[in-house]
């Protein structure tokens, strides 16, 4: 990942950041706040909103672990965590152009793959010109590798 997208994508982390902290803060003021004179359904609107609060603490710690991953990455020649690449798919006729991650979130229109999916896995470790497999055993469909950063 070269220097000017590692900064592209820090920004980016952080706003997302930035709103699911206020989404965090907002979701713990209402359970705090939350007032009924019905008492279970007061308990069943803060057992909720403590599920919610569960949920988005989840996608924050993910987008921190992904902050790190970003922080510590480097350009890269093959097809590994860090590495920004364009894909040309086959079948679908489609060129994909993404970032390798061991972290899956979902930023702007970035499309992160990690070796975890079944294009990740068959995408990992390729290097420029590199074709790929990817797909279900019924229907495997071809890929290229055009560019890695």
């Amino acid at each position: 990942m070269g220097p000017e997208n590692k900064q592209k994508y820090l920004v980016l982390i952080d706003e997302e950041l930035t709103r699911k902290q206020e989404s965090l803060e907002s979701i713990e003021h209402g359970r705090n706040t939350a007032e009924s004179a019905m008492t279970s359904h007061h308990d069943h609107l803060r057992s909720d909103l403590a599920q919610d609060a569960s949920v988005v603490q989840g996608i924050i710690d993910s987008f921190l672990k992904f902050r790190t991953f970003v922080e510590q990455a480097n350009p890269s020649s093959i097809i590994e965590d860090g590495a920004e690449f364009r894909i040309n798919l086959i079948e679908e006729k489609e060129e994909v152009e993404g970032l390798f991650s061991p972290v899956k979130v979902s930023i702007g229109n970035i499309q992160i793959i990690t070796d975890q999916s079944p294009i990740g896995q068959a995408m990992k470790g390729l290097q420029v010109g590199d074709v790929f497999l990817y797909g279900s055993r019924d229907e495997l469909k071809v890929g290229t590798i055009e560019d890695i950063k």
